[in-house]
């Protein structure tokens, strides 16, 4: 893939300098990342591709990473259908495991790891080899699970206290403004290592990725370069995406509605030459999630929209240096497809009336998740224009946003703004969620520490 130079100025820190994430809310949650990453950080940065390439085996084999695998099972550190290449080979089919998990069954392909060293298995350690530094790499990524000492490094942290309103708000406010910098440096990462194009096409894969199907379509996003897929006609590249997803059915296609026959044929016939060289990369039924998702937000249709949004990256980055996000909405509405503009899935009946492959919601998820990130990292004025921006923005409706507020106590006027909403997920999420290392009091722990701190 030719290297691809970025208009966005985003230099990586230095060893040396302080971490931006280290802000207000950082101190008042009280915790830190661990000294070194325990198997569930080590399987998130493997899975996220948080290092750099190529990688090198213990023994000083060349490893490169086709597919990282899915997890066997919720919680587990074993992960199957990857797929590596040692030493300009092959790809090999199978499974990778994290940390120091207790193997059964067949011999993995390679045992992911902090340091490594010889042995039976191939050790790929990451130490020396992530993006960035893991005093940084540690406060932008959430652990995977927890898996190492959770009763120890657990503290006792109620989340769901109510609180008065003028206490609790301008924690929320840091919180959102922490998460909007922790995005930002994520991507200031991502565009050091693949260029800024790139870097957006994988976050605009990953806004579309509703309902839990983030991660399959931020990997079908690497594995599908954008340098790759521009350079294809719009057919060839519908159907590279569709084939490498595993959305093409390959059963009976007669007994499908003449519509989706029609609609699969130009497919078919442009993936079917593609097919025998790219077997390693096409993704497992079980990495996409269906569940509880209404016909319209199925991952169908918002591959479909990807698709069409590929040539629409430049204009993307151009809306980022004008920092004009109406440009993103307008990139929104364009998109259409004849077949998905009225349908749900290949089965499904013709709409009567078209719907919009990516309506205002996951537009504003857009602007909210990736273009203010991107115009944050435009010195000197963008980290606060994008700040303010958020504070102006009107948030969206989310049933956890709403849930928590009224566990907090909080009015829903006092919700209403993007910013305070996102500090809500924030909180939320160091709370409640999976990470060992909650913050010590709960909610009024962290606003008092916060207010100490003022």
């Amino acid at each position: 893939m030719p290297k691809l130079m970025s208009p966005i100025e985003a230099e990586p820190l230095s060893k040396d300098q302080p971490s931006s994430g280290r802000d207000r809310y950082a101190g008042a949650r009280g915790t830190r990342p661990p000294e070194e990453p325990g198997a569930g950080w080590l399987a998130a940065l493997w899975l996220d591709g948080f290092f750099r390439a190529p990688l090198r085996t213990a023994e000083g084999r060349a490893v490169a990473v086709l597919q990282p695998g899915l997890p066997e099972k919720p919680g587990s550190l074993r992960l199957i259908e990857a797929v590596l290449a040692f030493d300009g080979g092959p790809g090999l089919r199978g499974a990778v495991t994290v940390g120091a998990v207790q193997e059964e069954g067949e011999t993995p392909l390679a045992r992911i790891v902090w340091r490594g060293k010889a042995g039976d298995v191939p050790q790929i350690a990451l130490e020396d080899n992530l993006l960035a530094p893991w005093a940084e790499v540690g406060d932008l990524i959430d652990p995977l699970m927890d898996v190492e000492n959770e009763e120890e490094n657990r503290t006792d942290a109620p989340g769901a206290e109510a609180m008065p309103a003028d206490a609790l708000l301008p924690l929320l406010e840091a919180a959102g403004a922490y998460r909007l910098r922790r995005r930002a440096r994520r991507l200031a990462w991502r565009i050091a290592a693949v260029g800024v194009e790139q870097a957006v096409w994988e976050g605009v894969a990953e806004a579309l990725g509703y309902g839990g199907n983030q991660v399959p379509f931020r990997h079908l996003a690497r594995r599908l370069p954008l340098a790759y897929l521009t350079a294809l006609s719009e057919g060839e590249r519908e159907a590279l995406l569709f084939g490498v997803a595993g959305f093409l059915p390959d059963g009976d296609v007669g007994k499908l509605p003449p519509p989706a026959r029609e609609a699969l044929k130009p497919l078919w016939e442009a993936w079917w030459p593609m097919r025998a060289g790219l077997d390693y990369a096409v993704l497992p039924a079980e990495a996409w999630s269906r569940f509880r998702i209404r016909p319209a937000n199925r991952p169908e249709r918002r591959l479909a929209a990807l698709s069409r949004l590929v040539p629409q990256i430049p204009r993307l980055v151009r809306a980022v240096e004008r920092r004009d996000p109406a440009i993103v909405g307008r990139i929104c509405a364009e998109c259409h497809d004849p077949f998905w503009s009225r349908h749900a899935a290949w089965t499904g009946k013709t709409s009567a009336k078209p719907s919009r492959l990516v309506g205002d919601d996951r537009a504003d998820d857009l602007i909210l998740n990736l273009f203010w990130p991107l115009v944050s990292l435009r010195e000197p004025h963008g980290p606060a224009e994008a700040l303010a921006a958020l504070a102006a923005m009107p948030g969206g409706s989310n049933r956890a946003v709403r849930d928590r507020a009224a566990a907090w106590g909080l009015p829903p006027k006092a919700c209403r703004s993007a910013l305070v909403q996102q500090g809500i997920l924030q909180v939320g999420r160091d709370l409640e969620g999976p990470t060992p290392f909650r913050p010590p009091g709960g909610l009024a722990g962290m606003a008092g520490r916060l207010l100490s701190a003022a």
